[in-house]
């Protein structure tokens, strides 16, 4: 004889997706957004999640321990998981000089193919690049000369990221899961769950538990990744919320502040796996 069936069980807590925008005081009500009127989504800097790892800087600062956490900005720690709501999937790829030869950021890309200034990404596009930006570079082109800079580019040093601005919970404004290497795989795990939960629904109409978990490279070094669970669609106001930020989103480029690799991507290939 069959047992009764067992009611289902949430997966987890599930906090209130909300605005903690401060309200703005009755007296700036004339002159709300006035300084903004000539900059573009560009212009600002998405925060972003790090997930810590054992030789983060923010174990030093006393910010967190491996495997936590943390708010790019504002450094908030949020423990080893996170509610949110995806909202949509972009991408940058990112050039970083050889840390023999320094380290730093060299370049950025929305398309993989041309830099934001519009520069080809490779060759002589880049090197022309690199060359009017001699300003900017001094201290650069000053270690190492550009023709062995060149060569290190046309190796293909950029770093592929998958980056996903989500709603938060507590965040007045989106926080990016931004994805690499490892992590990307992460981030094609969640879109293939969002498109299977149902073909239709949109991204932004769902909603997730992030968690880190620990793993072992294939060289034997041990670091945190991202694991996730559904928590199925959002409420009506938690759907209204993510709708809003999507359609100011997504005519435009989303940039975040990335930190370097830690380890150089081996010569002739691109860090996407």
């Amino acid at each position: 004889m069959l047992g009764k069936k067992k009611e289902a069980q949430p997966l987890v807590r599930r906090p209130a997706f909300g605005s903690a925008t401060t309200e703005l005081p009755a007296y700036m009500a004339g002159a709300k957004g006035q300084g903004f009127e000539h900059t573009k989504q560009e212009d600002f800097i998405m925060p972003r999640f790090l997930l810590v790892q054992a030789l983060s800087p923010e174990i030093a600062a006393g910010v967190a321990k491996p495997g936590e956490i943390v708010h790019s900005n504002t450094k908030k720690n949020f423990g080893t998981e996170i509610f949110v709501i995806p909202v949509l999937k972009t991408e940058q790829w990112l050039l970083w000089k050889p840390r023999d030869m320094g380290g730093g950021l060299i370049a950025t890309s929305f398309d993989g193919i041309h830099t934001r200034e519009g520069a080809d990404i490779k060759g002589s596009g880049l090197k022309g690049f690199i060359e009017a930006k001699a300003g900017k570079f001094e201290e650069i082109l000053a270690e190492a000369p550009i023709d062995d800079m060149m060569k290190a580019f046309e190796e293909q040093l950029w770093t592929h990221y998958m980056i996903i601005p989500c709603i938060t919970a507590g965040e007045s404004v989106p926080v990016a899961l931004s994805l690499s290497s490892t992590k990307m795989k992460v981030g094609r795990q969640l879109l293939s769950a969002a498109r299977q939960l149902h073909p239709e629904a949109p991204l932004f109409g769902q909603k997730y538990r992030f968690y880190s978990v620990p793993e072992k490279s294939a060289a034997g070094f041990d670091y945190f990744n991202f694991a996730f669970e559904s928590l199925g669609f959002c409420t009506d106001k938690e759907f209204a919320l993510a709708k809003s930020c999507y359609n100011g989103l997504k005519p435009v480029h989303i940039g975040t502040e990335e930190s370097a690799p830690e380890k150089t991507p081996p010569v002739g290939k691109r860090t996407d796996m």
